[in-house]
């Protein structure tokens, strides 16, 4: 009998103090998801993988595709620099971030080692009530700052589903 509460004592301090690294981890504020949004002869999807990893600095990846009837394709891949959080009308979750280009093709403003900030809200699942926006746009060649601003032009998503684990 002393054995098995050995074992099973063994066995729940596995679990706990196994378990309490990924909690911590998962606690991690980031923003991530694929949405979609477009209009008549035009289409774009994003997808965003952005951790936060200390105040100031975020790792990742994003990917934007859009196609326009008349233009064709245009694609970019990025990393997210930094991430910040807030909290938007309603109370949703919101956060803008910085993010370099790292590949571009097609028609379009912006090169390779360029910075953006965009601009996401989380307003539910599915993407329906969330909304993406620009803050600096076109992009440019120095990083703009790291702090969380609104958007100057902003829009409804209409499909795919983002989160804000703020």
């Amino acid at each position: 009998m002393g054995k098995r509460i050995a074992i099973l004592m063994v066995l729940m301090a596995v679990v706990v103090l196994g378990g309490t690294p990924s909690a911590k981890a998962d606690a991690a504020r980031k923003v991530t998801g694929s949405v979609q949004w477009g209009s008549p002869g035009w289409r774009a999807w994003l997808e965003a993988n952005i951790h936060e990893v200390a105040p100031g600095e975020a790792k990742g990846n994003i990917s934007l595709k859009e196609y326009d009837e008349e233009l064709g394709w245009r694609r970019w891949k990025g990393h997210p620099i930094c991430v910040a959080f807030g909290e938007g009308v309603n109370g949703e979750p919101v956060a803008s971030f910085v993010l370099q280009i790292d590949r571009i093709r097609g028609w379009g403003p912006g090169e390779a080692g360029q910075y953006a900030k965009l601009w996401l809200s989380d307003g539910g699942s599915p993407a329906t009530k969330d909304a993406a926006g620009l803050v600096v746009w076109p992009p440019v060649d120095a990083q703009p700052d790291c702090g969380y601003e609104e958007p100057w032009a902003a829009w409804p998503l209409d499909g795919g589903n983002l989160v804000i684990h703020d």
